[in-house]
C-alpha cells in the first residue's frame, strides 16, 4: 500500500527517491557549510593578532584585485571538488 501524498495522490516508489534525494542534498550541503565554518575558525582562533592584521591587509586591496583573488579561489575549490569527486 502507497502512502498518500498532498492533495490525495499516491507517493509513487519514484517520489520517495527523488525526497530521498532531495533530504540527502541539504543534509550534505549542511555538513559542508558546518566544514567551512570550522575551517574559517581556525586562524582567528589560533592566531587573533596575526588574522586581524591579515583582514586589515584584505580591507585595503582593491575590489578588482579581491574579485581576481574570489574567481581564483572558485576556480581552484571547483577544480579540487571535480579531481576528488
Amino acid at each position: 500500500m502507497l502512502a498518500i501524498g498532498f492533495f490525495g495522490k499516491p507517493i509513487t516508489p519514484t517520489a520517495i527517491l527523488f525526497l530521498g534525494a532531495y533530504h540527502f542534498m541539504w543534509e550534505e550541503l549542511a555538513k559542508a557549510l558546518c566544514l567551512v565554518l570550522i575551517l574559517e575558525g581556525i586562524l582567528p582562533f589560533l592566531y587573533p593578532n596575526r588574522w586581524r592584521e591579515l583582514v586589515a591587509t584584505l580591507a585595503r586591496i582593491d575590489d578588482k584585485s579581491l574579485r581576481l583573488i574570489g574567481l581564483l579561489s572558485m576556480v581552484l575549490g571547483a577544480a579540487l571538488l571535480w579531481f576528488v569527486k
